[in-house]
């Protein structure tokens, strides 16, 4: 779509950066993660492998991928728990979100943080691969050999 940005093109998060990440999500049974551009999936499926949680909502604008994905999720049996959307990031509400993850770049950043101030309650855990927020201090950065960085922030009203 011509003038039309949407956030980032497609790089999966290789093999050692998506189970670091996972392991930093530390979701719990009540939580609703969701993932911003969830690709082919591979991030909700890998979390959902791990942790036990209430649902989980990926937001994919590319037909192909949120087809690819409701694939991967249904062999898996995980259509109960992970839900996929094609949609627009940012014309979906994400106020039910406890813990939001993505892989986005800069100036799509600019854009989704605005969103947050608007949308976001207080206490929700964000982790963003490889960019920072812009104007915002992450409460953590962690970065460990050969993986992403990933920057965490949480949100207070």
């Amino acid at each position: 779509m011509k003038g039309t940005f949407f956030g980032a093109p497609w790089v999966p998060v290789d093999k050692k950066t998506l189970a670091y990440l996972i392991g930093l999500l530390d979701l719990k049974e009540n939580e609703i993660l969701y993932d911003l551009g969830s690709g082919d999936g591979r991030v909700l499926i890998e979390a959902a492998a791990k942790y036990n949680f209430k649902k989980a909502v990926g937001i994919e604008v590319s037909g192909f991928l949120c087809l690819w994905s409701k694939i991967k999720i249904r062999l898996k049996g995980l259509s109960s728990k992970i839900i996929i959307k094609k949609a627009n990031l940012f014309k979906e509400n994400l106020a039910e979100a406890d813990v939001i993850i993505f892989y986005l770049m800069p100036e799509c950043l600019k854009k989704v943080k605005e969103k947050f101030k608007k949308e976001l309650k207080s206490g929700t855990r964000i982790f963003s691969v490889s960019f920072p927020l812009p104007d915002r201090q992450p409460s953590q950065i962690f970065k460990k050999q050969d993986t992403l960085t990933v920057y965490y922030y949480e949100i207070s009203v």
